[in-house]
């Protein structure tokens, strides 16, 4: 993918990374089956991803292209009917006003520099690392900046583990080379993005004409977490925070992801 942008670096520490995912948007009623005018409408993206990563000295730029489909072809009904039964949680009743069938394609690129790195005995204890990001297509469109740190003895090298997201990923912290033995650090990142479209909020069919929200151009996600980090595996801990994605909606988002990563 990136001989095709002049901008992206030709370097020879390159990795890639395919992801498979499946993502559920639903209002914060469940109970109710009719259409919820204030609220998001249901939604079901299932996708396939593929990143390219590179680095050069102390930059590192990241380029994912995710193709899919959103509505009823995407199972996402069947699968979040699945998970609740399983274990005992609300059913949701309102999938019949799910956004329709459609294609989505996106490509989305980030570019980091590492401009403050502590070692000690060689090893880095501490990094910082700002990162500009933007996203292009039909599912997403976005304009973004933020800011990592991670803290630990033996940091891996590498930019930190993928960010929770809603929908969209982007790998941009493929690991360039393995660690050599077990480590641990702690991290945490802020971020500000100005969202221009979101199919799951905008759509583009005749329910979400219905539907009378407002959406947040402006968007802050902070997280944190902790990393434990082996030659062959990774286990991470993460939590996000959110900011409202629309001026009805009843709270931010808050979630917690415990995650575990093969290395080959």
């Amino acid at each position: 993918m990136g001989q095709w942008l002049p901008w992206f670096p030709d370097h020879q520490s390159t990795r890639h990374a395919y992801t498979i995912g499946q993502s559920m948007f639903t209002p914060e009623d469940l109970a109710t089956a009719s259409l919820l005018p204030f609220d998001r409408p249901y939604a079901g993206w299932l996708y396939a991803t593929a990143d390219l990563a590179t680095r050069q000295d102390n930059q590192f730029d990241a380029l994912s292209i995710s193709i899919g489909i959103v509505g009823p072809y995407s199972q996402a009904e069947q699968s979040q009917k699945f998970v609740h039964q399983l274990i005992g949680a609300q059913d949701p009743k309102g999938w019949n006003n799910q956004l329709d069938n459609a294609v989505g394609v996106n490509l989305a690129y980030q570019r980091s520099w590492r401009i403050v790195e502590i070692q000690r005995n060689q090893h880095s204890l501490f990094d910082l690392t700002p990162y500009a990001s933007g996203a292009l297509g039909t599912v997403y469109r976005y304009l973004g900046t933020g800011i990592n740190l991670r803290y630990g003895p033996h940091l891996a090298d590498d930019y930190g583990v993928p960010k929770l997201q809603f929908g969209l990923p982007i790998t941009h912290s493929i690991a360039l080379s393995a660690a050599k033995s077990f480590s641990w650090y702690i991290f945490s990142g802020i971020e500000v993005r100005y969202v221009e479209y979101n199919y799951f909020l905008h759509g583009n069919n005749a329910l979400t004409r219905q539907i009378q929200i407002q959406p947040n151009p402006w968007i802050g996600q902070l997280q944190a977490g902790v990393v434990f980090d082996w030659p062959r595996f990774s286990l991470t801990l993460n939590q996000m925070f959110q900011t409202k994605e629309y001026t009805s909606q009843v709270r931010a988002h808050n979630i917690g992801a415990l995650s575990f990563s093969l290395k080959y």
